[in-house]
Parts: structure tokens; sequence; C-alpha cells
């Protein structure tokens, strides 16, 4: 027996745009995307305006989704810098209150002048 293997595709490359919608007989439908008449979506029951409109929502973030995926990735990356630093600045707090601990211990322990 042998094993299938999933086959590796790739989307249609961007930018896609709407070049229209063929309605079809009993309210069927599909929007066409871009000059080789490939379809996104089939559609039932909607208005040719409102093919339209899902239509070019769908374009809109298809053609955003590259762009928006840099911006979480440097939203994540300044994320993780920020988290570093204030683990830095919590180390330096700790080792500071140390320091403040043993000067105030040692201050007690000072014999306090009286003679004035």
């Amino acid at each position: 027996m042998s094993e299938t293997k999933p086959m590796s595709a790739t989307h249609t490359p961007t930018p896609w745009r709407v070049s229209g919608f063929e309605q079809r007989s009993g309210g069927a439908g599909r929007v066409i995307m871009g000059d080789d008449s490939f379809s996104v979506a089939h559609v039932m029951d909607r208005t040719p305006a409102e093919n339209e409109v899902d239509a070019t929502f769908i374009v809109e973030a298809v053609n955003s989704h590259e762009a928006l995926k840099e911006q979480v990735a440097w939203w994540e990356e300044q994320g993780r810098q920020y988290v570093t630093r204030i683990q830095e600045l919590e180390s330096e707090l700790a080792s500071c209150r140390e320091c403040r601990a043993k000067i105030d211990c040692l201050s007690r322990s000072q014999p306090k002048d009286t003679a004035k």
C-alpha cells in the first residue's frame, strides 16, 4: 500500500481583483476574480449587489493579508523586546533593594553619635 502525500499548493498570486459576477439559473452564481476568470466564491440566493460587496471584501482581505502578517510579526518582536527589558529592569531593581537592605542594616548597627 503506498502512502499518499499531500499536494503542495499555493494560492493564486496577488493582487486579486473582482472582474465580474456570473448569474446562473435558479439564483446561483459565482464571483469571478481576475483575468483568468477563476471563481473565488459560489453563491446562492444573493443579489448581484450583495455578491459584489462580498467579493470586494474578500479581495481586500486577501490583498492585505501579507502586510498584516508582517505587522503582526513586528508587534510580536516589539513585545518580546519589552518583556526582555522589563525582566532586566526587575533584576536591577532587586539588586538595588538588596543593597538598600544592607545599607539600612549597617546604619542600624553603627553607634549613634550622641555627643553634640
